[in-house]
């Protein structure tokens, strides 16, 4: 697998509901946020995700090919959460697909919890030594 920072040429190779969006927007819509695409090693594009800060809370968003599973992508998750956790942040928030089969069951995976039509994960106990230390800088109004 192969992790790459999220980029508006990733939003417009997933294609899913961008098209009549301009580069300005996306652009802002990425800068907001701190997201990863998921490549396979054939480098198709697997999957893409991440969190946005949005109206005083952290949001986690992810989409992936239908086709396609990989622990690895549920793996690339954990660590965002976790250094997320690293970060400060307190709990991420999240909305599951009713659309897609299973959206739920992998938000309770990651240990998620319905409240109130969305989903809460409250960060606390998370620990584990990451790699990732973006969240820190790319976190809006975060002093580093």
């Amino acid at each position: 697998m192969i992790y790459e920072e999220l980029t508006v040429a990733h939003l417009r190779e997933w294609g899913r509901d961008v098209d009549d969006v301009s580069d300005r927007f996306l652009g802002r819509q990425v800068r907001q946020s701190l997201g990863y695409g998921v490549r396979d090693r054939d480098g198709s594009l697997i999957a893409i995700g991440g969190v946005r800060w949005r109206d005083g809370r952290c949001w986690a968003w992810f989409d992936m090919r239908r086709d396609r599973r990989s622990r690895w992508v549920h793996r690339v998750a954990r660590e965002l959460l976790s250094a997320l956790g690293a970060a400060g942040e307190r709990e991420v928030w999240a909305t599951a697909d009713d659309s897609v089969p299973g959206s739920a069951v992998w938000l309770k995976r990651l240990g998620f919890q319905p409240c109130g039509g969305v989903w809460r994960l409250g960060l606390g106990g998370i620990s584990i030594e990451l790699g990732i230390d973006a969240a820190a800088e790319r976190r809006p109004g975060h002093a580093s």
